[in-house]
Parts: C-alpha cells; sequence; structure tokens
C-alpha cells in the first residue's frame, strides 16, 4: 500500500516521518485495520477549516467544517481489483482543540485513526457506534504513545 502526505495548510507543521511511521503501525497492528495494507494507495490530506469545508459541502451536504473525512474509491471494473481512499484531516482543527485537550499531535494522530478506521469499514451513525469506535481508536493510540509514536507528530 502506498501511502501519500499532502500538506495544504500552513498554521501546524507536520512531521511526515512521524505520521507515516504511525499510520503504517496502525495499518500492521489493528486487526480492523490490516484490510486497508492491500489497498493500492491512500492518501493523507491535511487541511483546515476553509479547506475541509468544501469537502463537507459536497460529501456530506453539510455547510461547515469538520474534523476528518474518508473517502473510498473501489477499483474500475476489468482491472485488478485494488480501493483506493483519501482521508481528509483537519490539522487547524486538531490544533486548536489540541491545546485544551491532550495536546495538537494526540488530537492529529486520533483524525488520522479515526479517518483510517472509517476508510476500513467501521461506522458512527449512532451515538453507540461513536462511542464504540472513540474508545477502540484511544486504546490503539494509548499503545501508540507507549510505543513513542506520537512524539512531535505535528507542532504550531
Amino acid at each position: 500500500m502506498k501511502l501519500v502526505l499532502q500538506n495544504r495548510q500552513a498554521e501546524t507543521r507536520i512531521r511526515t516521518a512521524a505520521v507515516r511511521k504511525l499510520a503504517a503501525w496502525l495499518i500492521a497492528f489493528w486487526p480492523e485495520l490490516k484490510p486497508l495494507a492491500a489497498w493500492a494507495e491512500i492518501a493523507l490530506i491535511f487541511t483546515d477549516d476553509d479547506g475541509i469545508t468544501p469537502a463537507n459541502r459536497a460529501t456530506f451536504s453539510k455547510d461547515g467544517p469538520t474534523d476528518v473525512i474518508s473517502l473510498t474509491y473501489h477499483g474500475v471494473p476489468g482491472e485488478k481489483p485494488r480501493s483506493t481512499g483519501e482521508v481528509f484531516v483537519n490539522a487547524g482543527r486538531a490544533q486548536a482543540i489540541g491545546r485544551t485537550e491532550k495536546g495538537a499531535g494526540r488530537e492529529l494522530a486520533l483524525y488520522i485513526a479515526h479517518g483510517l478506521h472509517h476508510l476500513a469499514g467501521a461506522s458512527d451513525r449512532t451515538p453507540a457506534l461513536r462511542r464504540a469506535m472513540l474508545n477502540e481508536e484511544n486504546a490503539w493510540l494509548s499503545k501508540a504513545e507507549k510505543a513513542g509514536l506520537l512524539k512531535d507528530i505535528a507542532r504550531s
């Protein structure tokens, strides 16, 4: 699986090597995400409120920013059946929320984990599903933090 990183914002400094390492670890270590390893490509696109709002409008018909949006594209009929995906990550929001929570890097890592979880098929359509996803992602990130994978993932 090819992991592509694009940074379309300037407020938060994204440490691409750390992000690659975290994403690879999440996909390799957690059974729920292992199917993503067979995908052709996953793009992590870091943006801000202004950048994610048009994607939120086009995808969910919601006019305003959000934290993360995951989009899956299945293979073209007649070609090798391999999916690709895009995860729009609102680094600006992670920076703002991180100031009052556990830090911008931890919040950014949560958005990455959440986006990958959605690509792998997880749903947060109900409050119960949302809580279950968040609990699982926080458990992953606690282990990632203990492994030193969240250190300096992002800075303002």
